[in-house]
């Protein structure tokens, strides 16, 4: 037998004896991308006027403050920015607005990137801080 049959050999009868991938872990991951984190109810300070905000799982979004509702959607994108496209009115073509809001590390408080930089922070409603659902 040659050295390259017997190296070829012990290789394969190497492979065969490894043992198996271990099984993934069950239970939730440990960090969640921000796009699933932020899934959920939220009370919105948008330059000191607090707004009811919903994210849904699959980027829906509505806003409402009193009479006023917003519908729209939401994503998180490549570089971490939150957007925002949303409307009062959407049947009209021309009332849709797009925002993106960069979040300061560690925070879900930033402020509209472009021409505005309104301050934006996303707060959990609580039952000291109700959401002001209509």
């Amino acid at each position: 037998m040659s050295f390259r049959v017997f190296v070829l050999s012990l290789a394969l009868a190497g492979s065969a004896a490894a043992a198996p991938a271990p099984f993934p872990k069950e239970g939730a991951p440990r960090h969640r991308p921000l796009s699933e984190a932020l899934a959920g109810e939220w009370v919105m300070n948008w330059g000191g006027i607090r707004f009811h905000l919903t994210l849904g799982p699959g980027g829906a979004y509505r806003c409402s403050l009193g009479g006023m509702r917003y519908v729209g959607s939401w994503s998180v994108d490549g570089q971490g920015r939150f957007r925002i496209t949303e409307s009062s009115r959407p049947e009209e073509a021309r009332s849709w607005h797009s925002y993106s809001i960069r979040f300061e590390p560690g925070t879900l408080s930033g402020r509209v990137e472009g021409g505005t930089g309104v301050a934006v922070r996303l707060e959990r409603p609580t039952a000291a801080r109700p959401a002001g659902k209509d």
